[in-house]
């Protein structure tokens, strides 16, 4: 059997029409499928390269903090507290209007707390009334039949 390279005297062939459209048409098709490898690890690096700013970026914003940050966190969020505790006592005296004893104020929102929200906190009244008395925002009014002091928001 003769090849065709030895028929031919040694000389290479001449590509044919339908030989150089295969080549083109491989060449094309090895063009995209790298164009496409390229494009997909360019996606991944910059989904890669967003995902950790927003790491970064969550990780900084959203640090509770360290050190003396952590004293003045707990400080801030305490006082908070103190503040809605003082203001529910004297909305509650505010809306009563004729003055409540001070078991009055610490049930009736407790039993709000029960209907509204459905949770049952230990209200400490005493020391919410302390805060009122001190800041002007009521006062002691009278004396109920038990000698409790009544209180009441101006």
């Amino acid at each position: 059997m003769m090849n065709s390279f030895a028929s031919s005297g040694g000389k290479v062939p001449e590509p044919g029409s339908a030989e150089i459209s295969a080549m083109v048409g491989g060449i094309s098709a090895m063009g995209v499928i790298i164009g496409f490898v390229l494009k997909q690890w360019g996606n991944y690096k910059n989904r890669k390269i967003r995902f950790m700013k927003t790491l970064g970026d969550n990780l900084y914003f959203k640090n509770l903090d360290n050190n003396a940050g952590v004293f003045h966190r707990i400080i801030d969020d305490a006082e908070e507290e103190e503040c809605k505790e003082a203001l529910l006592a004297y909305y509650f005296l505010l809306c009563s209007g004729k003055g409540l004893s001070s078991s009055e104020p610490d049930r009736e929102i407790e039993e709000w707390f029960e209907r509204e929200l459905r949770v049952s906190p230990d209200f400490e009244i005493r020391d919410a009334l302390r805060k009122l008395n001190e800041l002007k925002l009521c006062k002691i009014v009278g004396e109920n039949e038990k000698g409790g002091e009544i209180w009441q928001a101006p």
